[in-house]
């Protein structure tokens, strides 16, 4: 796809940016929140980031201005079909990097993984024996 192709394609999103003021001030709220969050957040180590409940809720706010911004965008061309399999990935890889960040901040959650892991390699090994 060329480069005019993409602009043309573009075109009736950017002129909804600048014509609709509705979507000027979702894109203020999504830009402060995320400022907001970013502020909030900065030099913070990881595992102090995840507890501070503050930081989560501007976080929360973050994400819901920003998805605010993309519906209000969306909302004149709202006859396409809407795209679950996104969806869905981007709701499993919200889950897997919460618990991820759940893990690098507590200790007893690594050690019960790391148990986990090590029994089903050796029930593995076992039946390779076998």
């Amino acid at each position: 796809m060329s480069t005019s192709d993409r602009a043309a394609a573009a075109e009736p999103y950017v002129r909804r940016v600048l014509d609709d003021r509705e979507v000027q001030d979702a894109f203020r709220r999504a830009a402060s929140a995320g400022r907001d969050t970013y502020l909030r957040a900065r030099g913070k180590s990881p595992g102090k980031a995840v507890k501070d409940k503050r930081l989560r809720r501007r976080a929360r706010r973050a994400a819901i201005a920003s998805w605010q911004l993309v519906t209000a965008i969306d909302a004149a061309y709202s006859d396409r079909k809407p795209r679950r399999g996104r969806r869905a990935m981007f709701v499993l890889a919200l889950i897997a990097g919460t618990y991820g960040a759940y893990l690098v901040s507590n200790a007893e959650g690594r050690a019960a993984v790391r148990g986990l892991i090590a029994r089903r390699d050796a029930s593995s090994q076992s039946s390779n024996a076998q």
